[in-house]
């Protein structure tokens, strides 16, 4: 019970304190004298380093394609389709792998079953090394 209340005060602590972070317009990067790197939503009033602003993501463009010349898209679109064929094919043959797993496993479950039935001693022989061969 006082780990549930703890970490229900925990939780809501954190709710509290990370959404002004995760709102913040932009980020600011800056180094000071000793070296210290410094990130911050406002920039600093006097800095003698490099100021840089970093983009955060309520700043980037959802589509990107108004800024991108015609060849450009054309080749993403390319890039994107023969992603998406290369997953479907690897996810084709996950399928087959698992298809032909399965099959094997259940020809080795088989060739088990009828080599503790058998009482012929050569049959028994060939079971045994078919499965020493294939399943074991």
């Amino acid at each position: 019970m006082i780990f549930r209340r703890s970490l229900y005060l925990l939780s809501l602590l954190a709710g509290c304190c990370l959404p002004p972070a995760a709102l913040a317009d932009s980020v600011w990067h800056w180094t000071d004298e000793q070296g210290r790197a410094h990130f911050s939503d406002t920039p600093p009033s006097t800095t003698s380093g490099e100021l840089q602003q970093i983009e955060s993501a309520a700043q980037r463009p959802a589509d990107r394609a108004g800024s991108l010349r015609s060849g450009e898209i054309e080749r993403l679109r390319r890039i994107e389709q023969r992603s998406t064929r290369q997953q479907q094919a690897a996810g084709i043959e996950r399928n087959r792998i698992g298809r032909s797993r399965s099959e094997h496993r259940a020809g080795c479950r088989d060739t088990r079953s009828r080599w503790r039935s058998t009482r012929d001693r050569d049959r028994r022989k060939q079971y045994g090394n078919y499965l020493r061969e294939n399943c074991w």
